[in-house]
């Protein structure tokens, strides 16, 4: 079920490349490319390796106050450092698309990639939570979702609204949102507003050394 969720997802991204191929330009490609590539390097900071985490310490000890205590780890890693680190490279994009674009004013573009990577991160919490919990039909429902939502507001983004890249950009980031959004429902009672502090320590041991691999990879 997880594997042709996915492959249905893959499949419906690639049903857009005609409609890129048509209304970007080779140059809009090159910025898309530049700005994604970049924000996907930010992200590896951003996830710091929790998700391997999460279910190495989701498994320690089969108690609901055990899941608790990691699914609210897990989300202050995710919400706030996320949130607070993508907020100061923000503050840093115009530095950001100069070094890369070599123009100050393709920040723009940076900054709604890092939206779309503060929902999507987030978002990451529940979808792995219905792995591990064994709800694959729901997992699948909401990784649909996403494109389902995903797809018309790109259209109308890059075709309705001649957005370009920008259009792309903005249809990720909503559909993100959105679907994070509606997700909250399904785990926000089993959530501490006390976090564990020791028990953070403990995941971040485990965790942040995927960062290296992650960065040797891209």
């Amino acid at each position: 079920i997880y594997g042709g969720g996915r492959s249905l997802v893959k499949l419906l991204h690639a049903l857009l490349l005609p409609l890129y191929s048509y209304y970007l330009t080779p140059a809009d490609y090159g910025l898309l490319g530049l700005v994604l590539t970049t924000a996907t390097l930010i992200d590896v900071f951003v996830t710091l390796g929790f998700d391997v985490a999460f279910t190495r310490f989701y498994f320690d000890e089969d108690s609901d106050a055990n899941h608790r205590r990691v699914i609210t780890t897990v989300f202050y890693v995710k919400f706030f450092y996320g949130g607070l680190l993508l907020a100061v490279v923000a503050f840093f994009c115009p530095q950001i698309a100069e070094l890369v674009t070599g123009d100050a004013d393709n920040a723009i573009y940076f900054q709604v990639a890092l939206i779309n990577i503060f929902f999507t991160n987030w978002s990451d919490l529940p979808y792995t939570l219905f792995r591990l919990d064994h709800r694959p039909w729901t997992f699948t429902v909401f990784t649909l979702g996403r494109v389902l939502v995903q797809v018309p507001v790109t259209v109308a983004f890059v075709v309705w609204l001649d957005q370009g890249p920008m259009g792309v950009l903005i249809g990720n980031a909503v559909s993100a949102a959105l679907l994070n959004f509606a997700a909250l429902p399904t785990y926000w009672k089993r959530l501490d507003w006390r976090p564990d502090r020791r028990h953070m320590g403990a995941m971040m041991d485990f965790a942040w050394p995927a960062i290296f691999s992650t960065l040797s990879f891209y």
